[in-house]
């Protein structure tokens, strides 16, 4: 492990072991619940996902490491488009920080159209990471020329003990990539083209200036840095949080 890696490790390592840390269940934290509450780890963390990943393909996404499947699987779960359980195309990827948070994320094609991008599995580690399960779900936009469209905001700890996904720019997210530049990682694994909601998608009236990406209908890694960018970074980095790494102009 490099110097930074363990020093990132150990700092938030630090902050979750503050005193009166507790595990955190989900959906259980109050707004009375503290940060340092929220970062404890989650016990007992489980090792292995139980998606077979088999020989993976790695990509660096700043201090966290995502580990690509090949190939893709089957997926049933609840999807934001429509009602009830349904099942999807899963291509999937192991991702780990140097905090020790472990899980599984996949690009989800779902049966009827739509494409979202969703932590699977925890694995464990830092408990604020179990967010991602309740309010990190990435949706996308299908395009009539097959490709989609999604939007790039970050979690970003605010009024609340736990981060919700919130504004950022291209700078928030270069400072959480050590210093890439996050729309070059982006196309250097399939983004078509990055740049506003309004510009990608003429027309919306919401999230005009949010930043975005577009990607092919069939690409699953640009999309998963994506995820990897604006919604384990930012926990790792407790951005937004005092002592965290700060919104950038």
């Amino acid at each position: 492990m490099s110097d930074t890696r363990e020093q990132a490790k150990n700092d938030h390592c630090a902050r979750s072991s503050a005193p009166g840390a507790q595990a955190f269940i989900i959906g259980s934290a109050t707004a009375g619940s503290s940060r340092d509450d929220l970062n404890s780890t989650v016990e007992p963390p489980l090792t292995r996902s139980k998606f077979d990943i088999g020989v993976a393909v790695p990509i660096a996404v700043g201090l966290a490491n995502l580990e690509l499947s090949p190939s893709s699987t089957t997926y049933e779960g609840t999807s934001t488009a429509f009602d009830g359980v349904r099942r999807a195309v899963a291509s999937i990827a192991e991702i780990s920080t140097p905090d020790e948070f472990r899980g599984t994320v996949a690009v989800l094609d779902w049966e009827g159209g739509a494409r979202e991008v969703m932590l699977i599995d925890f694995h464990g580690g830092p408990a604020n990471y179990q967010r991602l399960s309740q309010s990190g779900r990435m949706t996308t936009k299908l395009t009539d020329d097959g490709t989609s469209v999604a939007l790039l905001r970050a979690m970003k700890f605010g009024g609340r003990a736990w981060p919700t996904l919130n504004q950022a720019t291209w700078m928030d997210l270069f400072a959480m990539l050590e210093g890439a530049d996050p729309e070059a990682l982006l196309v250097e694994h399939g983004a078509i083209r990055t740049g506003t909601y309004s510009e990608l998608l003429p027309g919306v009236t919401r999230y005009k200036d949010t930043i975005a990406v577009e990607v092919d209908g069939d690409d699953s890694a640009a999309l998963l840095v994506a995820f990897a960018m604006t919604r384990v970074l930012p926990i790792m980095h407790d951005f937004g949080a005092p002592g965290g790494l700060e919104p950038l102009v």
